[in-house]
């Protein structure tokens, strides 16, 4: 019980990572499969009813829950890597080395992110890869310039400047001291990735220039919208289904990643005591 209090938003990523990863069993219904009369209210048959297509809306939930979830963790764990791949080899070269990684950056920090991001994903509609690349071009820089600064400080404690001289590479260097490191962080740093991805993918799907074409919650909030469904009774069963999964991941995303930032800082004023 303590641990379910103390950790619940952990419990409820948990179910919605399993019910993304046995989605097809779980689903009632083949959600691209007509069922019956499009628009019918909700029922024992169908507890969400059907959409416009005749399609039950239930399947399509759960069925977007792995798309949805599948597209944050792949875009999230590439900006991950891309930033501290970049600001690790950045901190400890230095030199012309973090200049040229840094510039490049700046310029991608530059650029304004969002007008950036709808005409990319406007150009680019398509599948899930396309949708993986609109939605990480634009966010690395800012973790990247985070990493390299944090690895520049490891650099000039006394005991890197020591193994260094001892002849460590920066390879190991950064697999057994910066990576040990800097965990927490990025571990912290992800989770807040996930939500935004997960927020950006259903703004992109909602307004009509995601990836249309494959079932997720915006594109749920897309075709309820599109058919008119925020003007008549039909959102109730047909829209807030998918708005209520994208706030309670998010919800429980910000308060898992408050949860680790908490036991990080713990941890480490237990260190400094």
């Amino acid at each position: 019980m303590k641990f379910l209090r103390s950790w619940w938003p952990l419990v409820i990523i948990a179910i919605l990572i399993i019910v993304a990863i046995f989605a097809p069993a779980l689903a009632p219904y083949d959600p691209s499969a007509q069922q019956g009369r499009p628009f019918s209210a909700p029922s024992a048959k169908h507890w969400l009813g059907l959409n416009h297509l005749g399609e039950d809306i239930l399947s399509e939930l759960i069925m977007g829950t792995r798309h949805s979830l599948a597209i944050a963790t792949v875009a999230s764990l590439i900006t991950l890597t891309i930033a501290f791949v970049g600001g690790a080899i950045a901190g400890l070269r230095g030199g012309a080395t973090d200049c040229a990684i840094m510039r490049v950056a700046e310029f991608f920090m530059a650029v304004p992110a969002l007008p950036a991001i709808l005409l990319l994903a406007a150009i680019m509609q398509g599948g899930f890869w396309s949708m993986v690349f609109v939605l990480t071009v634009m966010s690395w820089p800012y973790l990247l310039r985070l990493v390299r600064g944090e690895v520049v400080d490891i650099k000039r404690r006394g005991y890197i400047r020591t193994i260094r001289a001892m002849g460590a590479s920066d390879l190991y260097i950064v697999r057994v001291h910066v990576l040990q490191e800097l965990a927490p962080m990025l571990v912290y740093r992800y989770v807040l990735r996930f939500k935004s991805t997960i927020l950006t993918e259903s703004t992109l799907a909602f307004l009509g220039i995601g990836a249309l074409t494959t079932t997720s919650w915006g594109t749920i909030l897309h075709h309820a919208q599109a058919r008119h469904a925020f003007t008549t009774g039909t959102w109730v069963y047909w829209a807030l289904p998918a708005v209520m999964c994208i706030i309670v991941v998010s919800f429980s995303l910000m308060m898992l990643a408050y949860k680790i930032e908490e036991r990080s800082d713990a941890r480490l004023s237990h260190a400094i005591a």
